[in-house]
């Protein structure tokens, strides 16, 4: 850093050793948050070469429920964006380390990343009559001794598998 005498910054110089010549610069996101179940959220990834020489990236690895694809050459200078998506199938928790398998001499190639699937469990339960649905189940007046039947619609609603043991 060189400054003038009232002591504002007038140049930056910055050293690159050897091994700087193939940096990769890592940019982006990958703390995806909660993400409902079978539901896509994409984090962009940037790579960059902050070095004097091309990188050769032969891929990416990501843990179970990421997924996100490149491969090439980045030119010194040259930045690449990659879409990272995480799509859960399960109601948990979501992490490990994006690797980029890649020829740099320097730069992080392995980085954090997670996410939370998110179950809706969720019932919808509705009275049919004369292929009507309600909220209501009327059985209406019965008289002592007598029965009446209705349908009771059950439902799903959520994202994730519902289980029915008992109707009392």
């Amino acid at each position: 850093v060189v400054r003038e005498q009232d002591k504002n910054i007038v140049a930056r110089y910055q050293t690159f050793f050897h091994s700087d010549n193939r940096r990769i610069g890592v940019y982006g996101d990958l703390d995806f948050g909660e993400v409902l179940l079978n539901e896509n959220a994409t984090h962009v990834l940037t790579l960059v070469n902050e070095g004097f020489e091309n990188i050769s990236v032969t891929s990416l690895n990501l843990p179970a429920g990421f997924t996100g694809y490149w491969s090439g050459t980045l030119t010194p200078g040259q930045s690449q964006t990659v879409d990272i998506v995480f799509n859960p199938t399960e109601d948990r928790l979501y992490t490990g380390l994006l690797v980029i398998n890649a020829n740099e001499t320097s730069g992080l190639t392995e980085l954090s990343i997670n996410g939370k699937g998110k179950a809706i469990r969720e019932i919808s339960l509705r009275s049919v009559s004369g292929g009507f649905e309600s909220m209501v189940l009327d059985f209406g007046e019965l008289n002592t001794g007598t029965s009446a039947t209705r349908t009771l619609r059950i439902r799903n609603a959520g994202n994730d598998d519902l289980r029915l043991y008992t109707i009392s």
